[in-house]
């Protein structure tokens, strides 16, 4: 059955997802959610008000998946900024920086390719929206996955308060050479999206010598 994924527009899809979430995180996989409300079967956290959310639906209107992305021009990083050791950026400009999280699959289509479309309509989004680093966190099982998009190590595990041992990553939107060499699904939308871009080399441990082109649009309000 056709999958389509578009943005969270309504307080009906949002809702929709909180509950999807619930479903995912606390009936399936029996996480501790410290913003899970068990008679609401929902799952709704501060983040949400400023996130940009999207959803996979089948042609039953029945959610397959999901995914947030925070902008910070628009949100508060606040314990995510120590969780991923932030203060590496310096004083690189955080409407340039987005944070992914809340990528979740139903169980059957999970061996499908669901996940790479969240994760590619995603990327592009960010690129529409002038942003040059995300950040995640992940286990240790999809640390390959996400590497294979592009994203790179810079710090050692950390300690999430609701997922345990997780690896922040980093990736940089506009490296073209780090994409390519790593066969990222991104490099081709890097390449048609930002032609005008010079690749982006992570230069040194943490962000200080790493600047946004001069030539790159203004990011939208």
């Amino acid at each position: 059955m056709p999958l389509t994924i578009r943005k969270a527009e309504t307080a009906e899809d949002r809702q929709r997802l909180f509950r999807f979430r619930y479903e995912i995180y606390v009936e399936e996989m029996q996480r501790p959610q410290r913003y899970a409300n068990h008679q609401a079967r929902t799952i709704i956290e501060p983040f949400d008000e400023t996130g940009h959310h999207l959803i996979a639906e089948d042609e039953e209107e029945r959610l397959a998946g999901t995914l947030r992305t925070n902008f910070g021009g628009e949100s508060r990083f606040d314990d995510y900024h120590d969780l991923y050791g932030m203060d590496c950026l310096g004083d690189f400009p955080l409407e340039r920086v987005s944070i992914t999280t809340k990528l979740m699959v139903r169980p059957e289509h999970r061996l499908g390719t669901l996940g790479m479309r969240l994760a590619r309509k995603v990327y592009r989004f960010g690129l529409q929206r002038g942003i040059l680093v995300d950040f995640i966190d992940c286990n240790a099982p999809l640390e390959p996955v996400f590497e294979g998009l592009g994203y790179r190590r810079y710090r050692s595990r950390v300690q999430h308060p609701e997922y345990g041992d997780v690896l922040p990553l980093v990736l940089l939107l506009t490296d073209l050479e780090h994409l390519e060499a790593v066969g990222s699904p991104f490099a081709r939308l890097c390449r048609e999206n930002c032609p005008q871009h010079a690749a982006r080399r992570l230069l040194q441990p943490g962000f200080q010598a790493f600047h946004p082109p001069s030539n790159l649009p203004t990011a939208a309000a």
